[in-house]
């Protein structure tokens, strides 16, 4: 795991929504009806981490048409040994990380 702050930077948690258009909510075996995804972002500021995860949330639900991207938000990243964030990808502010590399 990276460190979560240097004497510039922090990381911050940031947690985008995405909305499932194909869901039928008359279907009970589709309970897809959207979902959050979280990265943790190295900025400068809570507003960099927003600015660059809100790029990279934009950026993915324009190639998926079906999963418009709803909002955002994000907080300062704590470690905390009791939370699995191994599935959590780290990305520096300015990094224009693949889909592939977020794993959405």
């Amino acid at each position: 795991m990276k460190p979560l702050a240097d004497k510039f930077n922090s990381w911050w948690l940031y947690q985008a929504s995405f909305k499932n258009l194909l869901h039928d909510a008359n279907d009970p075996d589709d309970q897809f009806d959207g979902f959050n995804a979280f990265i943790a972002i190295e900025a400068r500021s809570i507003e960099d981490a927003i600015e660059w995860g809100d790029y990279l949330s934009k950026r993915y639900a324009a190639e998926a048409p079906n999963l418009p991207f709803m909002g955002s938000c994000a907080e300062l990243f704590v470690e905390d040994p009791k939370l699995d964030t191994s599935g959590i990808p780290f990305i520096e502010y300015g990094y224009d990380a693949s889909d592939e590399e977020i794993g959405w």
